[in-house]
């Protein structure tokens, strides 16, 4: 499946009075990864509107921490579909790293839905193989 890496610094407007990383900064980078990789495998929210879908998120994290981070590291997100249920649900691992050690970790389930009704659809094929 495919995977796309994002990679950005570490800036004053995500320390804490700790003197690290907050919490709350690390799901905003992990989101801009997630709007990023899912441009670039064509599940865009544009693409999916196009086609009168959207994305319903059941279950995100929990958000595992397992190194600080200070102002000024340099990391690097991972993105990858980990997990497709055949029918309406794709799941995604994201994964922070500075250097080689994993810092956090993200699973998020999406399903998709009709934007008319917001009940589950099926999954386009066209969509399906970009993520399989």
């Amino acid at each position: 499946m495919n995977e796309k890496i994002h990679t950005f610094t570490i800036g004053s407007e995500d320390i804490d009075a700790n003197r690290h990383m907050n919490n709350a900064r690390y799901n905003v980078h992990f989101d801009a990864a997630r709007v990023e990789f899912f441009n670039g495998t064509g599940f865009s929210v544009d693409s999916l509107t196009e086609r009168g879908l959207g994305f319903f998120i059941p279950k995100k994290g929990p958000t595992r921490y397992f190194r600080q981070t200070f102002e000024g590291d340099f990391l690097t997100i991972t993105t990858k579909f980990q997990k497709y249920d055949g029918e309406n649900k794709v799941v995604t691992l994201q994964r922070m790293f500075r250097g080689e050690d994993i810092v956090s970790r993200e699973d998020s389930t999406y399903v998709i839905v009709g934007l008319d009704d917001g009940k589950g659809r099926e999954i386009p094929e066209d969509l399906i193989a970009k993520i399989v």
